[in-house]
């Protein structure tokens, strides 16, 4: 009888094995028993010294529990640190990267031969490949945990299509190469304590950017939550490269804007951001323009957080859907560059739009009300 019971039980446990194996193979989450989760959280919660980065790919496949919201990337304000100043975090001008050169020559036989690389003890002729000037617009540099080649592929291709936006609103002879710094994290305690250290004013749960340091802290909860994530805080090591201190609304409401860029073969789209866009109108109540433009850091620490990143995304979408709205944003991007330090008043900035703000609520509010939205294409 306890031979059977004990035959059964196995079987059971080996056909658990097998479903469980069916859904991960399935691309599916793996789902484990309590106690088992409770043992690998033990040895995740650990702080190994030594301990190699792990394998992001590998992270995919976890039950792991993503945001749910976006708003919940923060910039960490250069004012919470000791020794506050204006530090220029960029490279200096955008360079052009060599064009590659071909070598051609005979050889006895008067065969024609081309080749990368220079031949040795034989007369040959330089030719540099014809097409259009190639620009090195930032330096990636990621730690924390190992990012899979794929990953690292579409972030650089994405963050190059940002500086092709970025070039379409300010004058190349103006653009900076940036250095954008990313920390990926796939324990979320060890990310916590990260936060804590340099970051304690803050509450992140997705991952925030420090000014101070130029470095974008981000946990790795999915590959897709990763790369938006990554995309975004991008964007604002850019802003602080090539424009310097920016308004919240610009900085965060750019951010949420670009974080949704695709690349499609040699172009990219901009498509509605989700989290802020549903069914033909904002999730969030929009609040006033006045109020947003104006908004205090502390402001977008409150509880119109969410209402603050809602109209500052559809602010920035707003004015990107027309040439002639476009171009404000671009004599006040121009304005912000003049000072590194200081960032553009309320009053400033409606000068730059050059209407009251009554005007300007007025436009906004009509754009908002037409419904779905157009997507971009650079």
């Amino acid at each position: 009888m306890l031979k059977f019971i004990r035959n059964g039980i196995l079987i059971l446990l080996a056909f658990i094995a097998s479903f469980q194996l069916a859904y991960y193979l399935d691309d599916k989450k793996l789902y484990l028993p309590p106690f088992l989760n409770q043992l690998l959280g033990y040895f995740d919660n650990s702080n190994f010294a030594g301990t190699s980065p792990l394998d992001l790919a590998s992270i995919d496949k976890k039950a792991v529990k993503s945001p749910a919201l976006q708003y919940e990337h923060q910039e960490l304000p250069q004012t919470q640190r000791n020794t506050v100043s204006c530090i220029d975090h960029s490279l200096g001008n955008v360079k052009v990267k060599p064009q590659s050169k071909i070598y051609t020559w005979k050889d006895k036989s008067g065969v024609t031969n081309f080749s990368d690389s220079k031949p040795e003890d034989t007369d040959s002729q330089s030719l540099t490949i014809a097409g259009p000037k190639i620009f090195d617009y930032f330096k990636l540099n990621i730690s924390g945990a190992n990012v899979p080649f794929e990953f690292k592929e579409k972030l650089t291709h994405s963050i190059n299509k940002l500086f092709a936006l970025y070039g379409q609103l300010i004058a190349k002879e103006d653009l900076r190469q940036v250095v954008v710094n990313l920390r990926f994290f796939t324990s979320k305690q060890r990310f916590l304590a990260y936060s804590k250290k340099h970051a304690p004013s803050l509450n992140p749960t997705a991952g925030f950017y420090d000014n101070g340091t130029n470095e974008a802290v981000i946990m790795y909860y999915s590959s897709e939550q990763a790369i938006t994530s990554a995309i975004h805080e991008s964007v604002h090591a850019i802003n602080r490269g090539i424009i310097g201190n920016s308004n919240k609304w610009f900085n965060e409401g750019m951010a949420e804007y670009l974080e949704n860029i695709t690349i499609n073969l040699s172009s990219a789209i901009i498509t509605r951001n989700k989290s802020w866009y549903e069914n033909g109108k904002l999730k969030y109540r929009p609040l006033p323009l006045r109020k947003v433009l104006s908004a205090s850091r502390k402001e977008w620490n409150s509880q119109s957080q969410s209402n603050l990143y809602s109209t500052s995304w559809a602010f920035i979408y707003f004015l990107m859907d027309d040439t002639k709205r476009k171009a404000k944003l671009v004599k006040m991007l121009k304005a912000e560059q003049q000072n590194l330090c200081n960032t553009l008043s309320f009053k400033q900035t409606m000068k730059i739009f050059n209407m009251s703000d009554r005007e300007l609520q007025n436009r906004f509010s009509r754009w908002l009300a037409k419904g779905d939205k157009f997507t971009h294409q650079i």
